[in-house]
């Protein structure tokens, strides 16, 4: 034990330093414990966490579409099979610059198709980092192994990250503990420069993960601390602001290879956020969108009793509750336990969003902040400082370090119990000989009476401080244990809603679908909503994406000439659509695939050109009869490409298609445009016979090449400067971060 000397007196700490040779205790009996609150996933074959509709239809599809492209040698840039191909890693959200996913992505697979163990225990491993990245920050707050240990576990199978099925915003949740330990060490000047470096590649990695929402929620905590410590003495200090700039510097530069594609692709994109219509980069996410993702009042409810969740989870329990309020009223004296009672108090008003005055004020004032648009969210900021203070109270307990205040709480303890066990008996008397109450109700309330009787047991020495850890923590993952993670379906659950089980019906589809000629297709408002596309490698039209590129979202895609333009010759459907009403095949009984002879090839040669300025100069010509669009393409910028006319027929043909690369022959009577009726995008370069060729935007939103007379190769790859450059500053972040670890 070490004293620490503070402005209230002494407080006894846990070093960091003991026992080191023991340093891996810790992470392994983390490790099991994880693995064993995760039975259901990793101990049977059957339960899942990949049922939810946006795991099953978005996330899942995405990365089966990666670990087949990697494993094939290809980076997974782009996305050819959705919506005439989208660029993949400026969505973020597939997660393809997150380098956990990259460890996923090259594991064996199955007939090519990936393991769903290997999904479970990716699962588990996030849980497990953000577990261990909890338990290193209670360590460096000088708790002993057991405290931390527990206030890892409560950061990971609590709260958020307990409560969060997307992987995407899991992974840069995690990081939280180990960018507050970092900001920590350099308020109190330990290693100062080394740490505010390692702090920026922490959160820079964290918005790798490929969802912005957690990371803006960090980043705003992070930047109330350091806004505390330039201004706390009154006057401005400028060693903090420099180590403040530091800190975003090398976050902002270590981000980079998700966030310069990102930023890229969100000035030329549509993205939906729960509004009538989409909103672009430049438009604000209507402060209406916050309010109605804020928390309300029963989560304050839902804070000790489960079940209680309006879009993002306080739960915690009635056991960690208990022991952060003692680690808060214990160690106030700590200014690390002071500025975590701030982040709690803080993430947490700042969750209930419209309903705070100071969320509104964020909202207006600070970059970004109005993108994160789910307000319930900042509880990750909540539940972080709680985890903390809970390790920090638990050894307070464990030390016998409490009298009055001990006293005090085990009254609550008891009151609280007794309140809800009358409460549990008056639903039984009025629900007429049928209990109704939820059964956790009843549990939270006995472990009410439990936790007091361990303070009082350990308060009176009646219990060794072993037990008495063994005791508490126990409670807290039985508490735990009644969170989300007590829903996860069963393979026997509502079978019929099985999502898993419908994708897998698809097989017969896509071997009919590979078998016919140009098969880009789309499916019916009756069929499938999953990425099917992605999912088994075939050209479908539409997706379920949660932005779009702005060209494509222009072209009003609902239109039968759009569609032909794009070249949708199938629709999948159980009965005909106008335009596709010839039947050629039939799957899983009702449903049959239709073609329509007049949709367009992959690629085609046109010989003339005209201006389209306006969005109804675009309409016009997509809607007028008297506009070949398959002799004459229409451009909205730049100049026209100057073509010939001539009477010798013209010809083209796609040779090889995948992510990254389009080759084509094309035999040309006269100087004329090739046009690939795929998105056009910033990127995208093109070559004729291995010469550089420009690419330009043909009919508002595909991607066309002037090529001359004669007969060629023209070749289209993927090789986007925003990503070039994001890897580069990502690489340029890392290398200050470390450097700055080897010189301080």
């Amino acid at each position: 034990m070490v004293d620490f000397q503070n402005n209230s007196g002494i407080i006894k700490l846990m070093p960091v330093a003991e026992n080191r040779h023991r340093g891996w205790v810790g992470p392994v009996l983390l490790l099991l414990l994880i693995s064993g609150f995760y039975w259901k996933l990793v101990l049977t074959d059957q339960f899942t966490w990949l049922r939810s509709n946006d795991i099953a239809y978005q996330v899942l599809p995405w990365y089966q579409f990666q670990v087949g492209e990697v494993q094939q040698g290809r980076l997974p840039l782009w996305d050819p099979y959705v919506m005439g191909g989208q660029p993949l890693i400026g969505q973020a959200q597939p997660g393809t610059a997150y380098p956990l996913n990259w460890l996923l992505f090259v594991l064996p697979t199955r007939y090519g198709w990936i393991r769903q163990i290997h999904l479970h225990w990716y699962f588990v491993l996030i849980h497990y980092l953000g577990a261990l990245f909890a338990y290193w920050l209670c360590r460096d707050l000088r708790v002993s192994r057991g405290a931390a240990i527990t206030g890892g576990l409560l950061f990971s199978l609590g709260g958020y990250v307990g409560q969060t099925d997307w992987p995407q915003m899991l992974n840069g949740a995690v990081w939280a503990p180990l960018v507050l330990m970092f900001t920590l060490r350099c308020l109190r000047g330990q290693r100062a420069w080394a740490s505010a470096g390692m702090g920026g590649v922490c959160l820079g990695v964290s918005v790798l993960s490929g969802h912005h929402q957690a990371p803006i929620y960090i980043a705003l905590a992070m930047g109330g601390l350091w806004l505390w410590a330039i201004c706390k003495d009154g006057s401005p200090d400028w060693k903090m602001a420099r180590l403040a700039v530091l800190f975003f510097l090398v976050a902002g530069l270590t981000s980079g290879l998700q966030s310069a594609p990102g930023y890229e692709y969100s000035k030329l994109a549509y993205r939906w956020v729960s509004t009538p219509e989409p909103v672009t980069h430049a438009q604000p996410v209507p402060y209406q969108v916050h309010a109605n993702f804020s928390l309300t009042a029963k989560s304050l409810v839902g804070i000790v009793f489960p079940g209680f969740v309006h879009h993002a989870s306080t739960y915690a329990g009635f056991t960690a509750v208990s022991l952060a309020l003692l680690g808060w009223a214990r160690a106030w004296g700590r200014q690390e336990t002071r500025l975590c009672v701030f982040l709690t108090l803080g993430g947490l008003l700042y969750a209930f969003g419209s309903n705070v005055v100071f969320h509104g004020m964020v909202y207006s004032l600070v970059p970004l902040a109005e993108k994160a648009r789910n307000a319930s969210m900042a509880s990750l900021i909540f539940h972080l400082g709680l985890s903390a203070l809970a390790a920090i109270g638990l050894d307070r307990i464990l030390d016998r370090e409490l009298s009055v205040w001990v006293l005090r709480v085990q009254k609550a303890a008891f009151a609280l119990a007794a309140v809800v066990l009358v409460g549990l008996y008056f639903i039984f008397l009025t629900s007429k000989g049928e209990f109704q109450g939820d059964i956790s109700s009843g549990i939270t309330a006995l472990i009410a009476l439990l936790v007091a009787a361990c303070f009082h047991g350990r308060i009176t020495n009646q219990l060794t401080r072993q037990a008495a850890l063994l005791c508490l923590g126990s409670l807290m993952l039985i508490e735990l244990g009644m969170g989300h993670y007590l829903f996860m379906p069963h393979n026997l659950d509502l079978p019929e809603q099985n999502q898993l089980t419908r994708m897998a019906q698809d097989n017969h589809l896509v071997e009919t679908l590979r078998k016919l000629p140009d098969a880009r297709a789309e499916f019916g408002k009756e069929g499938y909503a999953h990425n099917a596309g992605d999912w088994y490698g075939v050209d479908l039209f539409h997706g379920y994406l949660a932005s779009l590129t702005s060209n494509l979202h222009k072209m009003r895609t609902a239109e039968v000439r759009v569609r032909e333009l794009y070249g949708v010759r199938y629709h999948i459907g159980k009965e005909p659509v106008p335009g596709w009403d010839r039947q050629v095949a039939s799957f899983n009984g009702d449903w049959k695939i239709f073609e329509n002879p007049n949709a367009f090839p992959r690629a085609w040669v046109v010989h003339q050109a005209s201006q389209a300025k306006t969005e109804v100069d675009v309409r016009k010509a997509l809607d007028g009869k008297d506009f070949n669009l398959r002799k004459e393409a229409f451009f909205q910028t730049g100049p026209l490409p100057q073509l010939d006319s001539c009477t010798a027929a013209s010809e083209a043909w796609v040779l090889n298609r995948v992510s990254n690369h389009v080759a084509m022959y094309a035999e040309l009577g006269c100087k004329g445009m090739l046009v690939l009726n795929d998105n056009y995008y910033p990127g995208w370069v093109a070559s004729v016979d291995g010469q550089p060729a420009p690419i330009l935007e043909a009919y508002s939103a595909l991607r066309g090449v002037v090529v001359p007379a004669g007969r060629h190769l023209v070749e289209m790859r993927y090789r986007p400067y925003s990503v070039y450059l994001g890897a580069l500053m990502t690489l340029v972040g890392l290398g200050i971060g470390f450097v700055l670890q080897k010189l301080h």
